[in-house]
């Protein structure tokens, strides 16, 4: 074991510049049936698709961020706000990102309305449907600004208590 741990290179550092191009090869379990991340929730879909797609929020990684720790961080949105009341989401897309250099889309910018219609062929028939069930509505007040409203009747106070702080593994049967 010592052995091993001193035949790790010691002080690496990340490199200054990124470097460009290049082959990424990923070890899966199995072929992705398709690459339309609306018709499937397969890991060998998603885990390819991750690497190419955005979101509008991503979950931080880092050394600052513990395991199972999960901190949203800026990826097309670059800000976002929540109501007092919890009910209303608007977030900020950045005005940098442009879609791939192909037809149909050939590098035109991305906008609200791109988010707007991801949600809405969700809605329609994507695998993620239910994840949307207790939005009401998602809307867009310009380009660059989405705001998606839960349906009030589905939420729940944030404070509503779900499980106890701690409950005597006597008490459970254990």
């Amino acid at each position: 074991m010592v052995g091993a741990l001193l035949a790790l290179p010691l002080g690496a550092t990340a490199q200054e510049t990124p470097q460009y191009g290049g082959l990424v090869r990923i070890n899966v379990h199995a072929d992705a049936p398709n690459f339309d991340p609306l018709a499937s929730t397969e890991f060998a879909v998603h885990s390819r698709l991750g690497l190419a797609l955005s979101q509008l929020v991503a979950w931080g990684t880092g050394p600052d961020i513990g395991y199972g720790e999960f901190v949203p961080s800026p990826s097309l949105a670059e800000s976002w706000e929540i109501s007092d009341d919890g009910l209303t989401y608007t977030f900020h897309l950045r005005r940098d990102v442009v879609w791939q250099d192909v037809a149909p889309v050939s590098g035109r910018g991305f906008t609200s309305a791109d988010v707007l219609a991801t949600y809405e062929a969700m809605r329609a028939g994507g695998v993620q449907g239910g994840l949307l069930s207790a939005v009401d509505t998602i809307s867009a007040p310009d380009d660059y600004t989405v705001v998606a409203d839960p349906d009030r009747a589905q939420c729940r106070p944030a404070a509503e208590p779900r499980a106890p702080e701690h409950v005597d593994p006597a008490d459970r049967g254990v």
